[in-house]
This record gives structure tokens, sequence and C-alpha cells, in this order.
């Protein structure tokens, strides 16, 4: 038997909580999870910013994006300063849920 196995459960639990770490963060830039205490060294010097939307990506119409409950005012606003990526012409713009979720839940989020 190993010393583990010998071990009380009060040891066991000891030894448990002693290796357990932090809960990751993942980052505002890229999305990539990393420990809160390298979370700013990261965005500093290994973000490679926003990715690219994958081939299996959700695109959502206007009228899709406003039944979501999003003013068009804030889902215009949002496009032009870029936090919601679009693709397709003017009149026939897609949005990217991702981005469209992200948000709604930012501002859910504060208003509490």
């Amino acid at each position: 038997m190993s010393h583990y196995h010998r071990m009380s459960i009060a040891e066991k639990q000891a030894v448990s909580i002693e290796t357990q770490r932090e809960a990751y963060v993942s980052c505002p830039g890229c999305d990539t999870k990393t420990p809160p205490a390298d979370l700013l060294a990261h965005v500093a010097q290994r973000c490679p910013g926003r990715r690219e939307p994958g081939p299996r990506s959700i695109w959502v119409s206007w009228r899709d994006a406003i039944a979501a409950g999003l003013p068009d005012a804030t889902l215009v606003r949002w496009v032009r300063r870029g936090e919601v990526r679009v693709r397709g012409p003017r009149q026939d713009r897609q949005y990217l849920l991702r981005d469209l979720a992200l948000r709604l839940a930012q501002r859910r989020v504060h208003r509490r």
C-alpha cells in the first residue's frame, strides 16, 4: 500500500485542498483560459486578439437579433464599434450569435 492509502480521510482532504488551484479565467481578447495571476501578462505579451469565427459559427439575421431583446440602436452601436461581427451586404447582414450573446450577457450582468 502506498502512503496515500494509509492516510486518514482528514489527511486526504487536506492533500486534496493543497493541490487545488484557482479557477481559470477567459481572456477578454481571445477567450483563452488562463490563471488569474497570468491574465495581465497574457494580454500584454501573448494575446493574438479576437479569433476568426469557425466554420460552425452561428450567424443570425437582424430580426433574430432584435427578437433576443436587443434594441436596434444598441445593435447598430455595437456593430459600429466592432463589438459584434457582421457578414453580408448591408440590407442582408448577418450577426455573429457568439458576439451578440456575450454582449447581451455582459449588459444584463452589469444591470443587476
